[in-house]
């Protein structure tokens, strides 16, 4: 189901305002694009936002074999692999949303997943993250308002994946907003 995108103090608004927030933090910077190791001379790119979930990779489906192939988990495990390495990239995924009761603001925790791609010897890919969760924290740190309709509730965690997978890197940093809750209409008198 598709909306329009006007303003609004929805769980999705807030998903669009924060996803367009980072765009503004990481404008200017450009990271080595994971396009550089086919083409054999380093490419640079800005970062890609989605929301929710990667793009699935486009596969000429018509060119395999039969359609059971299709289905296959090597297949969709294909899939995954080459949208997870399509560096650089920001996810803005809702994690979870908590309403405790009428009247009473939401709070929707969310994970800001990073992936980038640096060939570099030096394994250095790390320093791209730190800089990345470091400017999305001090962003909400000193101003915990986003789009005039959410508000920060300060608390972040940042980690850069623990595995080894050279020359893509790994991070995630989470954080909450409260969107304020419709106040509850009542009729009458309740008895």
């Amino acid at each position: 189901m598709r909306e329009a995108t006007g303003a609004g103090n929805t769980i999705f608004h807030c998903q669009q305002a924060l996803a367009k927030e980072i765009e503004k933090l990481t404008t200017g910077m450009l990271f080595e694009d994971a396009a550089s190791g086919k083409a054999g001379r380093e490419i640079l790119s800005p970062m890609r936002f989605y929301l929710q979930n990667l793009p699935i990779a486009a596969f000429d489906v018509g060119a395999l074999e039969d359609e059971a192939a299709s289905e296959s988990i090597e297949y969709q495990s294909l899939q995954t692999e080459d949208a997870l390495c399509a560096a650089p990239w920001c996810n803005i995924k809702i994690d979870s949303i908590k309403t405790e009761g009428p009247n009473a603001e939401q709070l929707v925790k969310v994970a800001i997943i990073f992936g980038v791609y640096d060939s570099g010897t030096g394994c250095k890919g790390h320093e791209g993250l730190l800089n990345l969760f470091q400017r999305v924290t001090e962003r909400f740190m000193k101003e915990p308002l986003l789009a005039h309709a959410f508000r920060n509730d300060n608390e972040f965690r940042s980690e850069v994946a623990e595995e080894n997978t050279h020359p893509y890197y790994f991070g995630v940093t989470t954080t909450g907003f409260f969107i304020k809750a419709p106040e509850r209409e009542l009729e009458g008198e309740w008895e």
